[in-house]
């Protein structure tokens, strides 16, 4: 990575799914060449915290590099998309991972659905509105992005 760097074929770094210690190991080899990380890209949502837990978030902080979080609609379960009556498609591997909790999920994309409706928002704006309060960059997969970033002004 150091040569390209240097040659400019590469502009800036950044490495996705990475621990703490995996971030600093990058940035001290990148930094004894004059370069350092800039992007951290970790899966994070109101589901999945464990890079807020394992102390990413206060890492990237604290070393000025930008954390996009990804799956912040843990692929439509947090956007009131799919529910009890309205599952995952089976044979998916996403069905496999969210129709068994989807009856627990209700309660919490109802709620971001209520707290959405007083601001013009949906619950993914919520959700969304959410990850970019904790520090991050949501990196979503809809053209819709936009106005979740819009929304999530009124939201704050």
């Amino acid at each position: 990575m150091i040569p390209l760097l240097e040659s400019g074929k590469v502009r800036h770094v950044g490495v996705s799914n990475h621990n703490t210690e995996e971030i600093a190991r990058a940035d001290e080899i990148l930094g004894a060449a004059g370069f350092r990380v800039e992007v951290v890209q970790n899966h994070y949502s109101l589901l999945y915290r464990s890079s807020e837990k394992a102390g990413v978030l206060d890492h990237c902080r604290e070393h000025g590099i930008t954390f996009f979080s990804y799956m912040v609609l843990e692929q439509g379960a947090l956007a009131g998309r799919y529910g009890p009556e309205n599952p995952v498609p089976e044979g998916t591997s996403r069905a496999d991972v969210y129709n068994d909790v989807l009856p627990q999920l209700r309660a919490l994309t109802d709620r971001l659905a209520a707290l959405g409706q007083a601001q013009d928002a949906s619950a993914a704006d919520v959700a969304t509105a959410w990850a970019i309060a904790k520090g991050t960059s949501p990196a979503t997969g809809r053209a819709c992005a936009t106005k979740r970033a819009r929304s999530s002004e009124r939201i704050r």
